[in-house]
């Protein structure tokens, strides 16, 4: 009988706590952010720290009826990049603000937890001046995983696991940089506005709805890059006037006569990264000749001096150039373009290539040649002018 008593205490008390949990944040009047910092068991290389997935903070805010996840990129493939979950519609978001300006919101259920976490009683650590608990349960293989999570926060946050709370330590496994530890560094209670929550101007997709739509892009895609290679080749290059970060005027109508080498990428596009050291060689190749180097983007010139800093790009660059790029259609990153001597487009590639060099060489080549074989006809035919 004691036993039993004592039972029906403990289910007592935990319905109380459980329920003071739960008031607590419905009494909140503003909100409440945790800082979190990601220690990988493998040091990071400076390399793996230029990819646009690489990581070491998050932060989650919330209050009674919302909240949000976002991971600090350090460089970052868009503007903004976050998960907005609505706690009581059990509904999530995953949001994308573009560089181009456009905002995509993918909607679709909170899933329900895969496995159910058990709760190692006894074991007790303090994270971020919260008493938190032990949890153990099981990963897809098998193996025996563990976290550490609050209840005294008065949120269950969305996770794979069942438990009771939001985890301030667990583990992760990065897909290039391997395992990690996320935990919980600060909790602060805050007053957000309610715009931190808003998303009213993002365009709203459905999970379903994405997934389809994706597949049909990826055939548009690639007919359009098809497309564009085959309209671009053989017509007139739109004329422009651009300032160049360095502040040289980039006048197209004074580049006549010459070959010019166009490219147009932006800065947190990994393929157009990677062949930065083959354009510079390209560029290299070409000093003292009739060849003219220009790369465009729609980067902001900030974000251009970040990006001249990391990869030592020597193009003459011309950013917050939207508008031209819209014109001339370009449709994917990187795209590369020979202009001939003339202003006619002679070599248009829409795609990141190993032998980038040795194509482009190629089209620049027969440009140059042509020069050459005109000079040489008009000293004929002036030669024998003069002997008639």
């Amino acid at each position: 009988m004691r036993s039993l008593y004592f039972t029906f205490f403990m289910l007592l008390f935990q319905w109380g706590t459980s329920q003071e949990a739960i008031k607590g944040v419905n009494k909140l009047e503003g909100d409440i952010m945790i800082s979190y910092k990601i220690t990988y068991d493998t040091p990071p290389s400076d390399k793996m720290k230029e990819s646009p997935n690489y990581f070491e903070e998050q932060i989650i805010h919330f209050n009674k009826r919302k909240a949000i996840y976002r991971k600090i990129y350090l460089n970052p493939r868009y503007k903004d990049q976050f998960v907005l979950y609505e706690l009581k519609k059990r509904r999530q978001f995953q949001c994308m603000h573009y560089r181009s300006g456009s905002k995509l919101a993918i909607y679709s259920d909170i899933p329900q937890p895969k496995t159910i976490a058990k709760k190692l009683e006894g074991d007790i650590k303090m994270i971020a001046g919260y008493e938190c608990q032990k949890y153990q349960y099981k990963d897809k293989a098998g193996h025996s995983k563990t976290f550490y999570a609050t209840s005294g926060l008065g949120i269950d946050f969305p996770s794979p696991q069942e438990f009771e709370g939001i985890k301030l330590e667990y583990s992760i496994n990065h897909k290039t940089l391997g395992p990690a530890t996320v935990t919980a560094t600060k909790i602060e209670y805050v007053t957000l506005s309610a715009s931190s929550y808003d998303i009213r101007d993002f365009t709203w997709i459905s999970k379903e709805e994405y997934t389809n739509q994706s597949k049909n892009r990826k055939e548009e895609y690639a007919e359009k890059r098809e497309n564009f290679k085959f309209e671009m080749v053989g017509k007139q290059l739109l004329p422009f006037r651009m300032i160049a970060q360095d502040g040289q005027k980039l006048n197209y109508k004074e580049m006549r006569g010459k070959v010019v080498v166009l490219n147009f990428f932006f800065s947190s596009c990994p393929p157009c990264v990677e062949e930065v050291p083959d354009l510079n060689e390209l560029k290299k190749k070409y000093e003292n000749r009739d060849v003219f180097f220009v790369a465009v983007t729609f980067d902001e010139n900030y974000e251009i001096d970040q990006f001249i800093r990391k990869t030592g790009f020597n193009y003459n660059i011309a950013g917050d150039q939207r508008s031209y790029i819209d014109e001339l259609g370009i449709v994917s990153y990187p795209t590369n373009i020979v202009v001939g001597r003339d202003g006619t487009i002679q070599y248009a590639s829409t795609e990141a290539k190993p032998d980038i060099v040795e194509t482009l060489s190629f089209a620049i080549d027969k440009e140059l040649a042509k020069k050459l074989a005109l000079s040489t006809e008009m000293k004929s035919n002036g030669k024998g002018k003069k002997e008639k």
